[in-house]
C-alpha cells in the first residue's frame, strides 16, 4: 500500500486583518482604563472632596453626602449611555452630543 500525498494550500493571514482587529480592542481598553481611573481617583480622594464640597460639622455626614453623589453618578452614567446611545442611532450622534451638553 502506498500513502498518497495530499497537497494543501498554505493560508496566510495578512497583517492588515490583524491590525484591523487590534485597533478596536486597544481603543476599548484605553477607554475602559480612563473610566476606571476616574472612579478610582474619585474613591481615593473621598475624604478630601467630602470635606471641601459638603462641609458639615460631622465628617460622617459629609462622607455620606459624597458617596450619595458618587452613587447617583455611578448609576446614571450607564442609564444615560443606554438612552442617549439609542437616540444617537436614530437621529445622529452629532445632534445628540450637542443636545446633551449644557
Amino acid at each position: 500500500m502506498s500513502n498518497p500525498t495530499v497537497l494543501v494550500p498554505e493560508v496566510q493571514i495578512s497583517t492588515s486583518v490583524i491590525g484591523s482587529r487590534r485597533a478596536p480592542i486597544v481603543a476599548a481598553t484605553i477607554g475602559n482604563m480612563f473610566e476606571c481611573f476616574d472612579i478610582y481617583i474619585f474613591g481615593i480622594m473621598a475624604g478630601t472632596i467630602a470635606r471641601l464640597y459638603f462641609p458639615a460639622k460631622n465628617d460622617a455626614v459629609s462622607l455620606l453626602l459624597f458617596f450619595g453623589t458618587f452613587g447617583v453618578t455611578y448609576f446614571a452614567r450607564p442609564l444615560g449611555e443606554i438612552i442617549l446611545g439609542n437616540l444617537g442611532d436614530k437621529i445622529g450622534r452629532k445632534r445628540v452630543t450637542s443636545l446633551s451638553l449644557p
